[in-house]
């Protein structure tokens, strides 16, 4: 992280500043992932889990944390780390040692097997015809040498019948029977939905990402937030009244903090404003979650 006397741009925010707004803009709606004190715990944890020997029923975890805590990016700065999509041509064979699969909706059997067999690059054309392939799935996952599954979005397992639940539950286990680490992300309702069946939940250790306190970690990770956007001054945004200002928008949820900092740079940006001031946080085009929660039942 940096300090208040080390402060400098990100490279390619330094880059930009001569550059168009259109160049400053696509950046600042970039991806950013910053590896700030409340990921280093799980991130560290899920790396070493890759590079244990492989073990008959090894400890799996689950990434628990709001909407908008940052899970997603942590998997995805798990895969960057291990190597892009972590998949390696060995000889005629494509190797996954970190394979993640997207939950589709009501995630029925054949619908798993589905997510998961076009994640390896099975030939499977359909839903129709993944019905009866769970245990092709399980030999192309020993077979392409699978060290971790990762499954995001968990929580769309919620809804789906118990004897439903079951079937995708007991496939889930019948995967770390083969000594592959799976990794759940998603919030407190797949954590419950878990628990029910306590044959794969014993299987389960938590990790929890929360948001952070209005403490230092929280000003180092503005800073360090700040460092990305490609504006000329300096906005110490780890100082009063920013930071307090900033936490009661967002409650400290690392998401809601970088939505709400992209839409302040965006913002001063267009204005011609050389960095992001209270003016900035309270004009830009950011809303609230629970405002957005209440637009979208409204």
């Amino acid at each position: 992280m940096n300090t208040p006397n080390e402060f400098q741009l990100h490279e390619s925010a330094q880059q930009l500043l001569d550059k168009d707004l259109s160049a400053k803009l696509d950046w600042v709606y970039r991806d950013k992932f910053v590896v700030h004190a409340l990921v280093k715990d799980p991130l560290s944890t899920l790396k070493e889990s890759l590079q244990r020997p492989r073990v008959e029923r090894p400890v799996c975890w689950l990434i628990i944390g709001p909407v908008n805590s940052g899970k997603s990016a942590l998997v995805h700065r798990l895969q960057r780390d291990l190597g892009g999509d972590a998949e390696k041509k060995v000889g005629a064979t494509n190797e996954f040692p970190l394979l993640v699969i997207e939950v589709p909706s009501r995630p029925t059997e054949p619908r798993l097997n589905l997510a998961i067999a076009r994640a390896l690059r099975m030939p499977v054309a359909s839903e129709h015809e993944s019905r009866k392939i769970s245990d092709t799935i399980l030999r192309n996952l020993i077979q392409r040498k699978v060290r971790m599954v990762v499954f995001v979005e968990m929580d769309h397992f919620d809804p789906l019948p118990e004897d439903e639940q079951t079937v995708v539950f007991d496939f889930i286990k019948n995967i770390t029977n083969e000594g592959i680490v799976v990794v759940g992300v998603g919030t407190e309702n797949c954590r419950e939905s878990i628990e029910k069946h306590e044959a794969l939940a014993s299987r389960f250790r938590l990790k929890f990402l929360t948001g952070f306190a209005q403490g230092a970690e929280f000003g180092d990770f503005l800073t360090t937030l700040e460092s990305f956007y490609p504006l000329p001054a300096r906005s110490f945004l780890d100082s009063e009244p920013l930071r307090t200002t900033i936490f009661k928008r967002t409650n400290g949820v690392v998401g809601e903090v970088t939505l709400l900092l992209n839409e302040a740079a965006a913002w001063a940006l267009r204005q011609g404003r050389p960095c992001i001031d209270d003016t900035a946080l309270k004009s830009c085009a950011y809303t609230e979650s629970l405002l957005r929660s209440e637009k979208r039942k409204s």
